[in-house]
This record gives structure tokens, C-alpha cells and sequence, in this order.
């Protein structure tokens, strides 16, 4: 045991984030488990997204100044509401309403100009100019210019410390470590132009055009080496060209937005959003006087419940990034096999996995991508037990005797037992055993992470099909486990997403990336986790897909 735990301290800046898919499964099924009520929405097409229940608005009763607000439930309120320093969903939320992008992503997955009229991308995919839409003002007034989108953009990287995309401009890491004059990569030939250069071309730079824009003036004086200082100083808020400004109340556990005067489009009934972060005790009462209009609740909350039995809430299923899967062990000379791998994958229906309790945590994944996607493929590998059975019936002749795949668990994880048997069910009617093991934590770690003493193995992988460097952990060893897959198909369809530098040929790159994958099977997908969108059934013109869809529309949402 002690040897075990020397191991263990000598590995743990590796196994940290190892742990932590270990355990994501244990903390999901903490509240209200054994709930058997089936979850699953269906999609009807008016908002892209799954309904669970329609809403009834009838017990409803507002006045016209309750009419004209609109109440936001946020649970992680901290009051940095700054583009540059939201790191709560909440104070994203937030930020969302007010500051709008240079493009926006659709549910859909593509981006779109929102205050860029288009974007260029050079041919070696460098420079993007972008060119401004004509007409955009800020709330105070103030016409949008190209100086306050590089102003934006340096301010992403300034408190980022440089982050996705933004490091990569050409000269930012000598303007973090001394901001006292532009970088390089960031220039505005004129009012309406700004040309964004990079070091080298990578999909990654895409996420620099999603930038959301504030007032620039804070690099007013750049020279002085003050920029950063003053930004921090509107950390709490900042001025924007969306449809709504910082109301006097805006601060800590609370913001209160008010129409702008100044936006471009016409705003229609709600003139106040307020978000609010109102105590556990006094949801209920809140609920029962209708004083919330919408709420992003995940499916282990213990407020969940008192939500879902509202019944004014118009009810979605909002899919995450988050994928539940099977990794197979390639020292196992069965699973270093195709066709068995589309054997356990086939097997599995994952609308029947994940019936009752599961579905309150997770909606069905065939493929690796979120669905109805543009990053999707047209080969995902459906449930369909009697081929799941003849690939294992011809696995069989050329290796006769039982086939057994070895699941560890940890022990008194009720979901992650769930899961497992599901799939022990299953995949045993294809005629492959599972034998689930229920391990206590410290032998889980050792067995599956020192020892590799598993076939198969749960865990949580996140794949943003946005971010298509997130899909170079497909074609490598995960958490230093030997489940890596070396197919050469797979490993050059990653290499081309890799180098993809505009929004359709990331697109597309990611979605052969996704084609591959069905082929060759690296992990077998099970579920992706999800949230509840809860939307007041008095409310109409929104649109959900994706979540901050709705937030960016909130001035077209109309009250019955």
C-alpha cells in the first residue's frame, strides 16, 4: 500500500485531472438519484433544441411593469461582468447581454458576422480582416470603430495572460510582458478596417472573431503602461453596443440591465433584465409567484426538482460538450480489432442506457459531437444489436471461446454502476461478457492507473467541435492509459483540422475528423452530459440554440 502511494505522489500533477474524470460520475449522481421519471426531450424544430414539456402560462398573472422585465435565474454571480473577466457562467450570462461579438457561433456550429460585416482570410491563412458593419454605436453613443476591436481583443489577451488563439497574434507575448504599445499582429488601416495577423495558421485563431467587443478608450494612453490597470478598474462592467446597458444596480450578486437608447435594432417587450441569484430557501416561493422567467439548471442540483414541478416552465434539454464514453484497452488483443469495437458500440442503445434517472444527467451520444451539428458525420454507428451479433459471431470463428472485457468501477458510485451495467446487459446480448468490478477509490486508482488492469474503462472526455485541436487526444495514448488507437485514416483527417483556418474548412475538417472516427471507434461514445433550460411559458421570439442564442436576443423576446 505504501508503494502504492509513493506512485501515486509521483504522478499526481498527471493524475489530477485523471481523478477528476474518474470522480465526474460520482458527483453527478449525489442528489435526487433513483429519481425513475424519463427525461429524454424530443426535438420539435421551433428552437433547435430538445423539449422536455411544454409549459402552461395560464396561472400567469403579470402587470405591465412585470410584463416589461425579465428575471434570469444565476447561481455564480460574482460581479465581474467585463467581457475581458466573466469566468462564471453567470457573469457570461451577463456580459452576453450587453457586449455583443465580432461573429457569432450558431447552434448550428458556424460562425456568422454579428458586428463585422465579413471577415477575409489571406490565403495562407495569417491575416483576417475584418470589416465593420456600418452603423453600430456603443451605448453611450459613441460610433464602433476598428481601434476598439483590437482594444477588445488585447484586453482578452491582457487578462488571459494570452489564451486560446489570442497568444498567437503576431507580437502579443511582448505586449503582455510590456503593454506599452500595440502588438504587431493587431493594426487598423482605418475606421471600419482591423487586420488581425497571426504566427502561423491554426484553427484555433477562429476563436480571436468571437471576441466580444467593449470600448476601447481604456488603451487610451497605451504608452503610459497603464492599459491593464485601467481595464481592471471596469472590471464590473464597461460600455457595449448590445441592446442593454449597466443599470445602477449592477454590482456582486446582482445585475440589472436597462434598454439602450442607442441599439440598432428595434428592442420588443422587455425593457429591464434583471439576473438575480436568489437563495435556496427562497427559490420555491419564487417560483409559486412566477417571479422567475428563465433558468439554466443542471440535472444534480438540489434546486432541480422545485424547477421542473413549476409548471409555467417551458422545458429544453440543453446537450454539453461533455462526452461519457468507453475506452478500450489496446493490450487486449480483441479490442486492438475494428470489428469488435463496432461490435460493443452496436450493441449499445443508448436511448435504453440511459432510460429513467440516467436521462435526468445525460441524453443519448452515437457519435463524438454534440448532435445537429455542423460538425457531425453521416456515419455515426447506431444502435443495432443483430449486426452487433454477427460481427461477434464472426469474431468467434476465428477465435473460438468466450470473449470477457474486464470494467472496473469505483465502489458506491451508484451512476457510474448504472452505466457499467447497462453495458455489461448489452453488450452481453452480442454475445461478449462484461464483468463489472466495484473497486474502492485508492484500488480503482492503482488497478485501472498503475496497473492498467481493466478492457474497458469509463470516463468523461470533452470535445468542443468549435475547438478541433480538442480532437488530437483521439489519436493518442488519454491520462496515460494505453487506449490509443493508431489508425492512419484518423491521424491525418486530425493533421488537416489541425491546420484548418476558416470557419468551413474547420468545419468540414472536423467533421472528416468525426467520419474517421466512427471508422476506427477510439472511444465508444455513450452520453453527453446536459443541462435544463427552463423558459417562461408567457415568453415567445427567443432563440435557444445555442443557450447564448437566447441571451444575445433577449431585445426580440415577446411576453403573451
Amino acid at each position: 500500500m505504501k508503494k502504492i502511494r509513493e506512485l501515486l505522489q509521483k504522478r499526481s500533477r498527471l493524475l489530477l485531472p485523471v481523478i477528476a474524470a474518474a470522480c465526474l460520475l460520482a458527483a453527478l449522481a449525489v442528489w435526487h438519484w433513483g429519481d425513475i421519471q424519463s427525461y429524454l426531450g424530443t426535438f420539435l424544430g421551433q428552437v433547435d433544441l430538445a423539449t422536455v414539456r411544454e409549459g402552461d402560462a395560464s396561472g400567469l398573472q403579470k402587470d405591465d411593469a412585470r410584463r416589461r422585465t425579465l428575471n434570469i435565474y444565476a447561481e455564480d454571480l460574482t460581479g465581474a461582468f467585463n467581457p475581458a473577466f466573466a469566468a462564471s457562467a453567470g457573469d457570461r450570462a451577463v456580459s452576453s447581454a450587453v457586449f455583443e461579438p465580432v461573429m457569432r457561433r450558431t447552434g448550428k456550429g458556424a460562425l456568422f458576422p454579428e458586428l463585422a460585416s465579413r471577415v477575409d482570410v489571406s490565403d495562407d491563412g495569417l491575416a483576417y480582416t475584418v470589416r465593420l458593419r456600418h452603423g453600430v454605436r456603443f451605448s453611450d453613443g459613441d460610433e464602433l470603430t476598428s481601434r476598439d476591436v483590437c482594444a477588445s481583443i488585447a484586453a482578452m489577451a491582457l487578462a488571459s495572460g494570452g489564451g486560446r488563439g489570442y497568444a498567437g497574434i503576431r507580437g502579443m507575448e511582448g505586449f503582455l510582458a510590456r503593454p506599452v504599445d500595440w502588438p504587431e499582429g493587431l493594426s487598423m488601416p482605418d475606421e471600419d478596417t482591423a487586420v488581425i495577423t497571426f504566427d502561423s495558421a491554426s484553427p484555433d485563431n477562429l476563436a480571436v472573431l468571437e471576441t466580444r467587443v467593449q470600448k476601447g478608450d481604456f488603451m487610451d494612453g497605451l504608452a503610459d503602461g497603464q492599459a491593464f490597470t485601467r481595464l481592471q478598474m471596469r472590471a464590473q462592467g464597461g460600455v457595449g453596443t448590445g441592446a442593454y446597458v449597466f443599470g445602477a444596480e449592477s454590482m456582486g450578486g446582482q445585475a440589472v440591465l436597462t434598454r439602450s437608447d442607442t441599439y440598432r435594432r428595434g428592442i420588443q417587450d422587455i425593457g429591464t433584465v434583471r439576473f438575480t441569484s436568489v437563495s435556496f430557501y427562497d427559490v420555491p416561493e419564487a417560483l409559486e409567484a412566477g417571479d422567475i422567467d428563465l433558468a439554466l439548471v443542471s440535472g444534480e442540483s438540489p434546486l432541480f426538482q422545485s424547477f421542473y414541478d413549476a409548471p409555467q416552465f417551458t422545458i429544453y434539454e440543453k446537450p454539453l460538450n461533455q462526452l461519457y464514453c468507453l475506452e478500450m484497452n489496446r493490450n487486449h488483443s480483441a479490442l486492438r480489432r475494428s470489428d469488435v469495437r463496432r461490435a460493443v458500440s452496436l450493441a449499445i442503445d443508448r436511448d435504453a442506457l440511459l432510460e429513467g434517472g440516467l436521462s435526468r444527467y445525460m441524453s443519448p451520444a452515437a457519435g463524438l459531437p454534440l448532435p445537429h451539428t455542423a460538425f457531425c458525420a453521416d456515419n455515426e454507428p447506431d444502435y443495432d444489436g443483430k449486426a452487433a451479433r454477427a460481427l461477434v459471431d464472426a469474431y468467434y470463428q476465428q477465435a473460438p471461446g468466450a470473449l470477457t472485457l474486464r470494467l472496473p468501477i469505483v465502489e458506491g458510485n451508484e451512476l457510474q454502476r448504472a452505466l457499467a451495467d447497462g453495458v455489461r446487459r448489452q453488450v452481453g446480448k452480442a454475445g461478449i461478457d462484461v464483468e463489472v468490478v466495484a473497486l474502492a477509490q485508492q484500488d480503482y486508482l492503482s488497478e485501472v492507473f498503475l496497473q492498467n488492469n481493466f478492457d474497458l474503462y469509463l470516463t468523461a472526455l470533452s470535445l468542443d467541435g468549435a475547438d478541433a485541436s480538442a480532437y488530437g487526444q483521439l489519436t493518442g495514448d488519454r491520462d496515460s492509459l494505453p487506449v490509443g488507437i493508431q489508425d492512419d485514416a484518423l491521424t491525418q483527417a486530425v493533421s488537416e483540422a489541425m491546420a484548418a483556418y476558416t470557419p468551413d474548412r474547420a468545419a468540414y475538417a472536423v467533421q472528416a475528423v468525426n467520419r474517421a472516427a466512427n471508422e476506427t471507434l477510439p472511444v465508444v461514445p455513450l452520453a453527453h452530459g446536459k443541462q435544463f433550460l427552463m423558459v417562461s411559458a408567457d415568453l415567445k421570439g427567443y432563440s435557444a440554440s445555442p443557450f447564448t442564442g437566447l441571451l444575445d436576443n433577449l431585445w426580440n423576446i415577446r411576453v403573451r
